[in-house]
């Protein structure tokens, strides 16, 4: 397929991927749990390798074997520690996506922000009150190093470490939450970025007759340093500021079936340009038949 307005080629005109992969939880009484991910078969089946941009684009589905997910859940103190490698997500994923979330039917699950993290998590209303509000603020804290995401892979020689800090409000119909991150990465070559990532996420659903109505609105800030520049043939520091915001509409019928999504992102001053998607989404259960489509106009 073309892939710019002048049909420059892409090497090849079709091609086929697999992923296989299994996981799941094991646990030891009501509170401690083992959770597991586990990609046995992932990459390209067949089709011509691609050599858009100089080098091979494709993924042989060779030794291609990797662990998503690998933690250990249990309660500490008033709280509950998680330890152990797993998905990084947040909102709307600006910041953090980990490749999946539960309204994506046929999402590319494969792909995400992987860390190994050890993650406290906690509620401190319950400290002062009793009943459903007392569960509402959910306050997190973690340290991470960074398996791979879009910025960074581990296996590349990247070294990324983060601190991470976050609060949620959730309650029926409404969720508001503040994420921050402190970023650390030494590159393979010694190029040196350091940043403060900065995002808000707020969620609305309201009943719109036998529908539901649901709004999402993320907007994230990252501003630091990187040397992760070229500079004529040198490597130089520069300033790093960037914002983003995203949003999503969608319509819920009762029980399963059509799904309408709106989604509007945008990103200042790195992408220059709009992306705006409309998916309708159908499901005809218990058959188990996925109907998709997706129409997209940048």
């Amino acid at each position: 397929f073309p892939t710019d307005f002048e049909g420059t080629p892409h090497a090849h005109d079709a091609v086929g991927s697999l992923r296989a992969s299994f996981g799941g939880t094991v646990r030891y009484g009501p509170d401690v749990s083992v959770g597991f991910e586990l990609d046995v078969m992932d990459g390209q089946i067949y089709g011509d390798e691609s050599f858009h941009g100089g080098g091979g684009a494709s993924q042989p589905m060779v030794d291609q074997l990797f662990v998503p997910e690998f933690f250990l859940h249990a309660p500490m103190g008033f709280g509950e520690l998680t330890v152990g490698r797993m998905r990084s997500n947040w909102g709307l994923g600006i910041l953090e996506s980990g490749g999946e979330r539960d309204d994506e039917i046929l999402a590319d699950e494969g792909a995400g922000d992987f860390v190994d993290r050890m993650l406290y998590t906690f509620r401190p209303l319950r400290l002062f009150i009793d009943g459903d509000a007392a569960d509402a603020l959910l306050l997190s804290l973690a340290v991470d190093r960074v398996v791979a995401d879009d910025r960074a892979r581990r296996d590349a020689g990247d070294v990324v470490r983060r601190g991470v800090i976050s609060a949620r409000w959730v309650r029926p119909g409404r969720e508001l939450g503040v994420l921050g991150i402190w970023r650390h990465t030494v590159r393979g070559d010694g190029a040196l970025t350091t940043g403060a990532h900065l995002d808000i996420y707020g969620r609305l659903s309201r009943p719109l007759g036998s529908y539901t109505l649901q709004v999402e609105a993320e907007v994230a800030a990252v501003l630091g340093q990187t040397e992760d520049v070229l500079h004529g043939d040198d490597l130089a520091a520069v300033d790093v500021a960037q914002f983003g915001f995203a949003g999503r509409l969608r319509l819920d019928p009762p029980g399963d079936g059509a799904l309408l999504f709106f989604d509007f992102c945008a990103a200042f001053p790195s992408v220059a340009h709009l992306f705006i998607s409309i998916i309708v989404r159908a499901m005809a259960l218990p058959h188990g038949l996925i109907k998709y489509l997706e129409a997209e106009d940048v």
